[in-house]
């Protein structure tokens, strides 16, 4: 049976390290659907905030992980070399991860329209009304521009949750037979890893928090929490530096701790060495201002690390489920209170709390359904537009 073709635009991916979690929706995008479609990506020969071309990349087309890769430089994101690629590629359908990544979208959604194939946007998170207020003085007059020119036939959206789906038909005036929802996709390795985590919380409370260094992120009020915290703890920052400004606000806060908190920036995490770090800690501290799904959160769960987060994602169920700690910002003495319940749960509840973040995990995620619901809606487009 010949395989039908998907080709993804997308601003980064492997080997980028800075891209954040539509570069691990899309690794596990092919992880879960490589063995259903061909799969083509093009994207850029470097990471976010690096000119600099990847070392272990070639020209032309790059296997990776069960996909043909082709990196770009950034004069080659061009209307005409794109039409190109889609013209060699021949694709059943073209798939683009970003609404705002206008050298690749604007581009793609011409050439669906023009050559009559049919495109599915993935949102991300950016109509998420919390994302959509930082830089908005950008982001409403390019919104604007962009509804003229999606009213194509050919160009269908994809929202993560049924809320998000929402948000794309009302800011861009969509029709809902247009709006799939489909959820991010985690890791499934993560699914069936086995843990060897030794709890040791006597002597201290080992956190750790992996994430984007990004106001968006809220580093800041993890480390301003830590400040009433009257036990030992040791907390593990790992992420990329995305905002320089924004980290000397948080190192500033550093050098302000007593003597019982010790923190420290171990950098980037390979996705390998994640697990094995989740499960060496004994809580996940994430106090996001927002989150299109939380592969972060999806991972330490699934590690069966407990988590403490905010409530504005969709992983609030936890509270209900008594497996983790959603909570709001305004409320910081509910984070202290939560940790505190860490520190304070005898072994034997604790880690009937880790095994119930896995078991729930791999409930909630459902990756047979998640794959069936990815291929119904990707065949539908596709026939739609024959």
């Amino acid at each position: 049976m010949i395989k039908k073709k998907v080709l993804i635009a997308t601003m980064g991916y492997l080997p980028g390290k800075n891209y954040g979690g539509p570069v691990t929706s899309l690794v596990n995008f092919v992880e879960l659907l490589k063995n259903d479609y061909e799969i083509f990506i093009v994207t850029s020969d470097h990471d976010l905030k690096d000119n600099k071309r990847f070392e272990t990349i070639q020209d032309g087309w790059n296997i990776c992980n069960g996909a043909k890769v082709l990196y770009l430089a950034d004069k080659e994101k061009m209307l005409n070399y794109l039409k190109k690629v889609v013209l060699t590629v021949q694709p059943d359908l073209i798939y683009c991860n970003s609404i705002f990544d206008y050298k690749f979208t604007i581009p793609f959604v011409k050439i669906a329209h023009s050559m009559k194939k049919p495109l599915l946007l993935a949102a991300r998170g950016e109509m998420q009304p919390n994302a959509l207020k930082i830089k908005s003085w950008k982001k409403k007059p390019y919104l604007c521009f962009f509804k003229r020119m999606i009213r194509f036939p050919e160009i269908y959206f994809q929202g993560s949750s049924n809320d998000e789906c929402e948000n794309i038909q009302s800011i861009l005036g969509i029709e809902s037979r247009k709006c799939f929802a489909l959820s991010n996709i985690s890791n499934i390795k993560f699914l069936s890893q086995k843990s060897d985590y030794e709890d040791k919380r006597d002597k201290l409370l080992k956190i750790i928090t992996v994430s984007r260094i990004h106001p968006i992120k809220n580093l800041l009020y993890a480390l301003e929490l830590l400040k009433k915290i009257d036990f030992s703890v040791q907390f593990d920052i790992y992420g990329p530096i995305e905002k320089e400004d924004y980290w000397k606000k948080c190192q500033q806060v550093i050098s302000t701790l007593d003597s019982n908190i010790s923190v420290i920036y171990k950098g980037y995490l390979d996705t390998e060495e994640k697990f094995k770090a989740y499960d060496s800690h004994d809580v996940f501290l994430f106090p996001t201002i927002t989150e299109n799904f939380g592969h972060v959160i999806s991972e330490a769960m699934s590690s069966g690390c407990p988590v403490i987060i905010s409530n504005n994602t969709p992983w609030s169920w936890i509270n209900e489920k008594k497996c983790g700690y959603a909570l709001p910002l305004e409320d910081g003495d509910a984070y202290l209170k939560a940790l505190y319940s860490i520190k304070e749960m005898d072994k034997e509840k604790y880690a009937q709390l880790r095994y119930q973040c896995q078991c729930e995990t791999k409930a909630f995620l459902a990756i047979d359904r998640l794959k069936k619901d990815y291929i119904t809606a990707f065949d539908k487009i596709m026939i739609e537009e024959k």
